[in-house]
């Protein structure tokens, strides 16, 4: 979804926005499984037991598909915070503003607000970017 940079409230007949949007990327840390080796071990003794040639190559196919997800597994799930100014103008940007949020907003800034105001005014925001990837299939048989 992309924010409406002249977001506009028409209860205070303000802009949320000074028309810029910041972005702050922050990166993660990834490094490999300490399990990466004893799966590997346990999928090449599956697949030399395995004698049906199609199940072989689905073994073959999965055990570097599972591989993969091992590989690089995020130990530290960057996070970032907002200011309350901050995530006002990212709400009100998206459409997701409204009086109750700004009634709880304006209670929060002048250090008046209850535990209610802060679970009114105050979500999570998950990321705003993502997209999709598209794998091919194992084999013939499972595409």
């Amino acid at each position: 979804m992309r924010p409406d940079l002249k977001a506009f409230d028409t209860w205070n007949n303000h802009y949320f926005s000074d028309g810029i949007f910041r972005t702050v990327i922050l990166k993660d840390f990834e490094m490999p499984s300490t399990v990466l080796n004893d799966l590997a071990d346990v999928f090449d003794t599956m697949i030399a037991k395995e004698t049906n040639p199609i199940r072989k190559d689905v073994l073959i196919n999965k055990k570097k598909y599972v591989l993969e997800q091992f590989a690089n597994i995020n130990i530290a799930d960057g996070q970032g915070y907002s200011s309350p100014s901050s995530y006002r103008k990212k709400m009100g940007l998206f459409g997701k503003w409204g009086q109750r949020q700004e009634d709880a907003y304006q209670r929060i800034i002048h250090g008046e607000f209850s535990n209610q105001d802060l679970d009114i005014a105050f979500q999570p925001l998950k990321p705003f970017v993502f997209g999709f990837t598209k794998r091919n299939g194992y084999n013939d048989v499972m595409p």
